[in-house]
């Protein structure tokens, strides 16, 4: 592991997809209005940070990896903040293009004493077409040049089309590249012939029931979506029971989750397929990666909020090793 982590730093990965921008407002909450029957918050704190395909790239720089990020913010306030916070975190982003008239994603927690009770979210999910898309496109074809791997993270917010998905995962098989895919929905057909695809447990059940299987097991479901789909691999995260891994030619087999003070899962997602992505292109096989990843996974749950991963997190957890 401790090889593994000194070889990523020569590694350069794309990250492709939905941006947004995770905002926390915290404080105390010991009343109820008199208004409604809903607490008052006594705000003591507000902060925002990267989320989304944002986050996937903060995980992957914070592995110590180059990483160029591609995504579609709106001309408004909310998106200075989020392009600010990319610079403060060392993340490449020429391949961001500003859109009039489209929201950058925003969602706002709010959070008394360590326990989240309300979200508002700020955000359009119509899907990026006509001018748009080529403009996006061109960015993200000029990012694609030297990178050892590609991320899609698709939060259904619109940016990650059938046509986006179709150009991308051509163009980067056709250049010898992974493209690694955190995906949303339950049509998974857009990701047909990508590298790898890493649903959670429940979303890859409905995504398999969608593509008509008849099965309720994850061991069922990962093979007929592997095998629908043309994938050489499948990883799907199962929180306190794992990951379990599927790839042609092998009997599916999972990797048991660490003991963790689970706090708040939030993000623990991005920080799965960064951490995959990372150590693959680096030169492990799946089963190493998803090893690589649950430790980082397991270092962002114990804390509140959306927070990557760091090297001081991993080498700590890789020297207790």
């Amino acid at each position: 592991m401790k090889d593994l982590l000194k070889n990523i730093s020569g590694v350069r990965i794309t990250v492709v997809g939905d941006l947004m921008l995770d905002s926390y407002i915290s404080g105390t909450a010991e009343r109820i209005s008199p208004e409604a029957p809903v607490p008052i918050l006594r705000v003591s704190g507000k902060r925002s940070v990267l989320g989304g395909a944002a986050n996937v790239a903060a995980n992957v720089r914070g592995l110590g990896a180059d990483v160029r990020l591609c995504g579609i913010v709106g001309a408004d306030s909310e998106a200075s903040e989020l392009t600010e916070a990319l610079e403060r975190a060392g993340i490449g982003r020429k391949g961001v293009i500003s859109a009039e008239g489209r929201p950058t994603t925003v969602k706002t927690r709010l959070i008394a004493q360590h326990h989240q009770f309300a979200r508002f979210d700020s955000e359009t999910s119509s899907r990026v077409e006509g001018e748009l898309f080529e403009r996006f496109w061109e960015a993200v074809g000029d990012e694609l040049g030297g990178a050892d791997a590609v991320i899609v993270s698709d939060y259904s917010k619109g940016v990650v089309t059938q046509e986006l998905c179709t150009r991308l995962i051509t163009k980067a098989r056709g250049s010898g590249l992974q493209v690694i895919v955190d995906p949303k929905g339950v049509n998974y057909w857009k990701y047909e012939g990508s590298s790898l695809l890493t649903p959670n447990e429940r979303e890859a059940l409905e995504a398999a029931a969608f593509l008509g299987c008849l099965e309720d097991s994850v061991e069922e479901a990962g093979e007929h979506l592997r095998t629908k789909l043309s994938l050489p691999a499948l990883l799907v995260t199962r929180g306190e029971k794992g990951m379990t891994i599927f790839e042609d030619g092998s009997s599916p087999r999972t990797i048991a989750a660490l003991e963790r003070k689970v706090f708040d899962v939030t993000g623990a997602g991005d920080t799965v397929i960064a951490a995959v992505a990372a150590a693959q292109a680096a030169g492990a096989d799946l089963s190493a990666a998803a090893e690589f990843a649950n430790i980082a996974a397991g270092c962002v749950v114990e804390r509140l909020g959306t927070s990557p991963v760091s090297l001081e997190d991993m080498r700590r957890e890789i020297g207790a090793e």
